[in-house]
């Protein structure tokens, strides 16, 4: 299970979850918000025009039990 104290909203995430528990094994995002369950993160994707980071306008929870694995990514 993952560990909420390696993590705080900004940070950006991928998150490989477990088979069977999304419609995708792999999701990556901003983290918007944090709790005891899980997560909260804005999906996004990269723009190499505009060299930087487009959020979509969902967002989406990820309980810490469906997670397999996650990079952290921080300042």
């Amino acid at each position: 299970m993952a560990k909420p104290e390696a993590l705080e909203a900004g940070c950006v995430v991928s998150v490989d979850l477990i088979p069977g528990t999304a419609p995708h094994n792999c999701y990556w995002g901003l983290v918007q918000a944090i709790d005891k369950h899980g997560m909260r993160i804005h999906s996004a994707e990269w723009d190499d025009g505009l060299n930087r980071l487009i959020l979509s306008k969902e967002d989406f929870y990820i309980p810490w039990v469906n997670i397999n694995s996650m990079l952290v990514s921080t300042e």
